[in-house]
């Protein structure tokens, strides 16, 4: 699976901001550019691609702002943006 998605980009540091190798590196979520948020994924302990935590998702996550489309692995946030609930880093999960 590596060897397929490093042919896919121009540097295979990308690959290792999304897929943590260790289990305690794991992020639920992560940002790749100012509104753009992907499912953070993990190897686990059988050499298996997973998602760190499947509970993450387009409703789960606020928009920063009310200006641009935030989306959760090409899908637009199904939360709207609350000005009142602006979060301390650049998207909030609710539980």
């Amino acid at each position: 699976m590596y060897r397929e998605a490093a042919a896919r980009l121009d540097r295979k540091e990308p690959i290792f901001w999304l897929v943590a190798l260790r289990d305690e590196d794991g992020r639920p979520y992560v940002r790749t550019g100012e509104a753009s948020y992907f499912s953070g994924l993990r190897v686990d302990a059988e050499g298996v691609l997973r998602v760190v935590d499947p509970a993450v998702g387009t409703g789960s996550l606020a928009p920063l702002c009310a200006c641009c489309t935030h989306t959760f692995n090409g899908v637009p946030f199904t939360r709207r943006y609350l000005k009142e609930q602006i979060p301390q880093v650049s998207a909030i999960r609710n539980a």
